[in-house]
């Protein structure tokens, strides 16, 4: 005897068998044919093939699958993607920050370097490091240093001689006269003597000809104004006022000029002196070009750093670990949360290569991003082919759910715009909730912007639950926007966990009479 499918004892069986007599016309499949249904809430796919031959056989083959069976593998290969992205702009960052330091590093040294010089301590020698560029001006630094060593023994021993040596003035003078042309023209430093009375050069020693590319011919007895020296002419009355005042100033940053026209960085240092009884300027210069462009450098990509924690976290929640990296909670007693998901995007994977897949999913997230930033509403993160996005924090907003709801609108026409293959318009499901939630950033490693709290959970699954093409929003939402925007009443479904909620199909924007107005 023939046992009837819908007196099976089989529950899926049964299940497939009412679905069947309930929404299919058996009588009319003539062909195979595919079908979707749910079984305690979750979904299966159905296959009837119908058989027939010549004997007079007419029987309708039935296969059914879970969708969970096949869809696991295909979860725990995006799970993996995004992990491997994780782990890949990890290390992008790691070597980043480690090329930055091994760069900045020898710059570090000899500008520590530097500043024991300047403070009497003249012993000092500085190792380049692996870099070629930073090896050059090491040994140049290393070379400054001992020649600065030198001409400052030279003047001390100068000093000293000229001392001892008072009686025989015209004998001490020439002497000095020449240590200190020796230490002049030797010093790595470019050093200049300057008539006050018309601001022409009087002397300049070989350094400072290198250092702006004019032989010596083009200089003498002509001063900075006409040979274009200085890149900000109208600093020249303030350097005069300080002689003026102080008869000298000390580590002034000027920028000059040269022949060839580049641009260079100096610290001057100058003091008025008298010159077989000419007033004068005697002033020397160090090039900090390569160490203001090397502090340059430094700046952009901590600028870059900058704009990269600004991509993955809040700003003032940045703010807030860039002052303590201990864990960071928030209660916010009014939020509305919006999960979004593409629908048919799953199966699409089985179809298209992993970057054309990815592609295609950033292009989408990219734009929901864009209409996060035009409503003003914080993009929390995404799962696979998930969105979710939250308004009413980092920063407290009293129209959040207005926005979130104008968001989802807009989400909406902007999922029709792509299409797979030409022809196949995507969907869009997308569920609303609003209430209190928790936000914070925890862990110490791969910080994250996330919200915790039960409000998260019935958005979750108004998203789940809803259907492709659809805005479902819970009560709480409706109660909230019911005068803003047109909903239509979906009634109560049941909710996993929450058991049944009535809930509402949010259509579009509510259009206010005049009168209204």
């Amino acid at each position: 005897e023939r046992l009837q499918a819908k007196n099976s004892s089989v529950t899926l069986i049964q299940a497939t068998v009412n679905y069947l007599e309930q929404s299919v016309n058996l009588e009319a499949v003539n062909s195979t044919k595919q079908f979707t249904f749910e079984l305690e809430g979750k979904p299966h796919f159905l296959q009837i093939t119908p058989l027939t031959d010549d004997r007079g056989i007419n029987w309708l083959i039935a296969v059914i699958i879970p969708k969970a069976d096949f869809m696991e593998q295909i979860y725990a290969n995006t799970r993996t993607t995004v992990w491997l992205c994780l782990g890949a702009l990890a290390l992008s960052a790691s070597l980043g920050i480690f090329t930055t330091r091994w760069i900045t590093s020898p710059i570090f040294l000899i500008g520590q370097a530097a500043i024991k010089i300047a403070s009497g301590k003249l012993d000092q020698n500085v190792e380049g490091g692996s870099i070629a560029e930073l090896r050059v001006l090491a040994h140049s630094f290393n070379q400054m240093a001992n020649q600065l060593r030198e001409s400052f023994f030279a003047l001390e021993k100068a000093k000293e001689e000229l001392e001892q040596r008072v009686i025989e003035r015209t004998a001490a003078l020439q002497h000095s006269e020449e240590k200190f042309s020796k230490a002049f023209h030797s010093s790595p430093l470019p050093v200049v003597i300057i008539a006050l009375i018309d601001g022409h050069f009087i002397e300049v020693n070989e350094s400072f000809l290198q250092f702006s590319n004019y032989s010596l011919q083009e200089v003498i007895g002509y001063s900075c104004l006409d040979l274009d020296l200085w890149l900000h002419p109208e600093k020249y009355d303030i350097l005069h006022q300080l002689l003026l005042q102080n008869g000298s100033f000390r580590s002034l940053e000027l920028e000059f000029c040269t022949k060839l026209g580049e641009i260079k960085v100096g610290l001057v240092s100058a003091e008025v002196v008298e010159i077989n009884d000419l007033q004068c300027l005697l002033a020397t210069i160090e090039d900090i070009t390569k160490r203001k462009q090397a502090e340059e450098a430094l700046r952009i990509e901590q600028e870059k750093s900058e704009r990269l924690l600004l991509n993955i976290l809040p700003k003032p929640i940045a703010e807030q670990l860039k002052q303590n990296t201990s864990a960071i909670a928030e209660q916010f007693n009014d939020a509305t949360i919006l999960f979004a998901d593409i629908v048919g995007f799953t199966p699409l994977s089985a179809r298209m290569s992993p970057i054309e897949l990815v592609s295609l999913l950033n292009q989408m997230f990219s734009t929901f991003d864009q209409l996060a930033e035009k409503h003003g509403l914080e993009k929390i993160k995404t799962i696979g082919d998930a969105y979710m996005v939250a308004g009413g924090l980092p920063i407290p907003r009293s129209d959040h759910a207005q926005a979130v709801a104008a968001m989802a609108l807009d989400m909406q026409q902007a999922i029709a715009g792509f299409q797979v293959d030409r022809s196949e318009p995507f969907q869009i499901r997308i569920g609303i909730n609003t209430g209190p939630v928790v936000a914070g950033v925890i862990g110490i490693k791969k910080f994250i912007y996330d919200l915790w709290g039960d409000t998260v959970n019935v958005a979750s699954r108004m998203e789940s639950q809803g259907m492709p093409g659809g805005i479902q929003v819970s009560v709480n939402t409706y109660n909230r926007l019911q005068n803003q925007f047109v909903f239509e009443k979906r009634g109560a479904i049941a909710v996993k966990g929450k058991g049944k909620m009535t809930t509402y199909w949010l259509k579009g924007y509510k259009i206010l009479s005049l009168s209204q107005d």
